[in-house]
């Protein structure tokens, strides 16, 4: 780069700046695209834990401080699959318990775009390095 007039050097850092803004731009779509992608998917699994019947259960002895035998009318109310043995948790419990898992997702979808974005710039940067080693 010595060897080039002040015009040139320009010139040679313009079209650097360039590439560097164009690597960025493509960085930011695919990590933009990614975290679309995941929260895609965590709202699709949250809907579909929200259309399940059956709702969230707890094994009954984990409430009861005895423990509970199971009895012949405990089958007639057993809505199948065995499940007679667990109970549906209230309403409320159960939404805020999805509700925590869907900000839970999203943060972590969070955390891994911010992490790509970081392994990116990172390595951009290692390449320019490398790029003004060898001039």
């Amino acid at each position: 780069m010595a060897d080039l007039n002040p015009q040139q050097q320009l010139e040679e850092a313009n079209v650097r700046n360039l590439a560097l803004i164009e690597a960025n731009s493509k960085l930011n779509d695919r990590v933009t695209n990614n975290a679309a992608k995941e929260n895609q998917k965590i709202h699709a699994a949250d809907a579909a834990l929200h259309r399940d019947p059956d709702g969230l259960r707890i094994l009954a002895e984990t409430c009861r401080v005895d423990p509970v035998s199971a009895t012949a009318d405990s089958a007639a109310v057993d809505p199948g699959g065995g499940r007679c043995d667990w109970l549906r948790l209230p309403g409320e419990v159960e939404e805020n318990l999805y509700d925590y898992a869907l900000k839970a997702n999203r943060t972590r979808v969070k955390r891994n775009e911010c992490r790509e974005w970081a392994l990116g710039l990172q390595q951009m940067r290692e390449e320019w390095e490398r790029d003004q080693d060898s001039r």
